[in-house]
């Protein structure tokens, strides 16, 4: 199929008590003349659809030797309006995604199409597509993570292809760029995260296994790049990492797919621990995220789910399995839902 002829759908979510609603809005390259469809996996509803299970969880989890969510039996469904703002919107191979607290909006990397969208979660369309940057101008090439600096809001893109961090503002201007030194020709840019305080980016280069931390300086509007001297991950073993995350306590979370792991380490480098799980014989970790209570989101890609650790590192439980294809981020929102992006099917799944 043409590029240019894929198409990605949206999840959202509406609060039902003990079980999810799921809102799915079908987006294309051309503004909609109609009806947006129902989609479910297979089945697409063209009209007023018959409720059906969508594979809906509960809101405690029913845990067994295989954890999951039970699904219930049949979630209630319904389509908000949306408008697509701008053209040539679509989603081919979806991949980084996060929460702008505050938005409310979700900012997520269309890898296929290079190019970073933002979307809302009350149900309008895409805002601004953010293509090019710098000037002159740079097209993405492969962008793959992103962050929100919690203390500015600005957008920090992984630009993998062009081996660079590309820094936005809020609304998708650009700010800065930054890491080209570090991450040479390598194409390994994929993960970025900033602490709490806005003060420090750490860059993760898939390619060489390493972080680059960076000191923040400047300002919001005018921010500067300094680069640490010194580099994490080196005697660790990290094997072609593909994210990072870091939590309220800057605790650096780093998914380790090709070792089936999450490492854990401190803000300063230091390896802490890791969390594995053995339940699961192709775990494959592609991104993360943390709840307030610091149980830990992993996005696996060997098997096509989300899986829950406590703060422990045990496993708790599972969500996505036979919705999710290949999923690839994850973020969460202020209300407690989930978003993650599955680049085979081209779509943003929400969990609640």
């Amino acid at each position: 199929m043409n590029p240019f002829e894929k198409s990605g759908s949206i999840f959202w979510l509406v609060a039902v008590p003990a079980v999810i609603t799921a809102i799915v809005v079908s987006c294309s390259n051309n503004s909609p003349s109609g009806p947006p469809t129902f989609i479910t996996q297979p089945i697409i509803f063209t009209a007023t659809p018959t409720p059906t299970n969508l594979g809906g969880f509960t809101s405690t989890p029913t845990i067994t030797s295989t954890p999951y969510y039970s699904p219930t039996s049949t979630p209630t469904q319904s389509l908000a309006s949306f408008t697509t703002i701008g053209s040539s919107i679509y989603f081919y191979n979806p991949a980084g995604i996060k929460y702008m607290t505050g938005g409310p909006e979700l900012w997520m990397i269309d890898n296929g199409n290079r190019n970073l969208q933002e979307w809302t979660t009350l149900g309008a369309g895409p805002g601004i597509v953010t293509n090019s940057y710098g000037s002159p101008a740079t097209s993405f090439s492969k962008p793959w993570g992103l962050t929100i600096d919690p203390a500015s809001s600005n957008i920090y893109v992984a630009d993998s292809s062009n081996n660079q961090i590309v820094v936005l503002n809020p609304s998708g201007s650009y700010l800065n760029v930054f890491g080209s030194t570090q991450f040479g020709t390598g194409n390994g840019a994929v993960g970025v995260g900033v602490n709490l305080s806005g003060t420090t980016v750490f860059a993760l280069d898939k390619t060489a296994g390493l972080i680059y931390p960076y000191s923040i300086g400047g300002s919001h509007t005018n921010p500067t790049y300094t680069y640490l001297t010194s580099n994490y991950g080196g005697g660790m073993g990290l094997n072609g990492p593909q994210n990072l995350y870091l939590d309220a306590a800057n605790t650096i979370y780093v998914a380790d797919g090709a070792n089936h792991r999450v490492l854990l380490m401190t803000s300063s480098g230091v390896s802490a621990t890791s969390i594995t799980t053995s339940t699961f014989s192709n775990f494959t970790p592609v991104d993360i995220t943390v709840d307030g209570s610091g149980n830990v989101y992993v996005v696996d890609t060997g098997n096509a789910q989300v899986e829950r650790f406590n703060s422990a590192g045990t496993l708790t439980g599972q969500f996505g399995k036979g919705i999710l294809n290949m999923p690839e981020g994850i973020t969460m929102d202020a209300a407690g839902n989930f978003y993650v992006t599955d680049s085979n099917a081209e779509k943003i799944y929400g969990f609640h």
